[in-house]
């Protein structure tokens, strides 16, 4: 039998009951006691090294390790327009502490138990970090069966009582509605698509209250939040008084809102400016370029981890079930897509 094969059977990674066979450390001693009984059990225990050989004996703690767990939902094609960066900040911020990261792919609607197994298999997780767009209680009752903290990715629904780092979507959208009331726009329409994700209501609520904190009028048919509809867009400028300026629920929507305006004959920023959010690369491409509000991916993902230490030092101390949440400040690039109100 080679361990690749003995690996498949067990169901965990060749590395992992190499690590088992030759008692080196990596792995929590639990994961270690369990996968030592089902090889047992199966016939193989004189692969095992001699649990009483220096090495075990010697071994070194293994490392601790923060599970980056990713929730993919049916339609995903827009999942990882921006998470790639955010994961790249847990790795950063976890490798300057000496802990590793694990990437675990999870179903929404997966079986009780199996987020709690799979953290059981990779051993040592002392956190996770968990990306989804919409937290079920399906999920929330996979995160509460496990015995680590755990911190989301973009959580605004304040009904649900978990830890999160988000973006400040309420700073970012006073930041551009000010901006286009001090160039001169009282007239500002929103589109956006709402599939019912978190940030999305989130983002365009904090529109709404922008408009309102700034004095300014809002208008609902000038508001296309629920789907991308051309023919709505074109029904706003068959009004004697069209919007001036749109504000838009992300980059790509802000790409979609251009090529409209465009296809209606309108001029940008002359007859009607536009303004994006996430700042993703494409707004240096676009003609002409985009307005958008930049937010730092990886520094969400350290933040992350940052919040995943002050949880376990507040369990240390005895607080229950501790929940904090911590808002990212954005900032405004201005580019040629938005221009003066004469």
């Amino acid at each position: 039998m080679k361990a690749k094969e003995l690996a498949k059977i067990l169901g965990v990674s060749p590395s992992t009951v190499s690590v088992v066979l030759n008692g080196k450390p990596g792995i929590s001693d639990q994961l270690r006691t369990n996968l030592e009984k089902k090889i047992r059990e199966l016939g193989y225990g004189d692969m095992l090294t001699d649990p009483g050989s220096a090495v075990r004996q010697t071994a070194a703690p293994a490392v601790p390790v923060i599970a980056y767990l990713i929730y993919m939902e049916e339609d995903a094609n827009n999942l990882f327009a921006f998470f790639p960066a955010v994961i790249q900040g847990v790795e950063s911020e976890a490798r300057s502490l000496d802990m590793n990261v694990v990437v675990i792919h999870m179903e929404c609607e997966c079986k009780e138990g199996i987020l709690k197994e799979q953290l059981e298999k990779t051993g040592n997780v002392v956190g996770c970090i968990a990306q989804v767009h919409t937290i079920t209680e399906k999920i929330q009752q996979d995160i509460d069966s496990i015995d680590v903290p755990c911190v989301f990715m973009d959580s605004y629904n304040p009904e649900l009582r978990v830890s999160s780092v988000n973006v400040d979507n309420k700073q970012a959208m006073h930041q551009i509605v000010k901006m286009l009331k001090e160039k001169g726009h009282t007239r500002i329409g929103y589109v956006g698509e709402n599939c019912g994700q978190d940030f999305e209501i989130d983002r365009h609520f904090s529109f709404i209250r922008a408009l309102a904190a700034l004095d300014l009028p809002y208008d609902p048919f000038y508001d296309l939040f629920d789907h991308l509809d051309e023919d709505r867009m074109k029904e706003m400028f068959d009004r004697p008084d069209p919007p001036t300026a749109f504000v838009t629920q992300m980059d790509s929507v802000a790409m979609w809102t251009m090529d409209v305006l465009k296809g209606m004959g309108l001029r940008i920023p002359q007859d009607v400016s536009v303004v994006g959010f996430n700042n993703t690369s494409i707004c240096e491409l676009t003609r002409p370029r985009l307005t958008s509000v930049t937010n730092s991916g990886q520094l969400m993902g350290r933040e992350c981890v940052h919040m995943l230490r002050i949880l376990r030092r507040l369990a240390d101390l005895g607080e229950k079930c501790p929940r904090l949440k911590f808002y990212m400040p954005t900032d405004l690039v201005v580019r040629d897509s938005v221009g003066e109100r004469n």
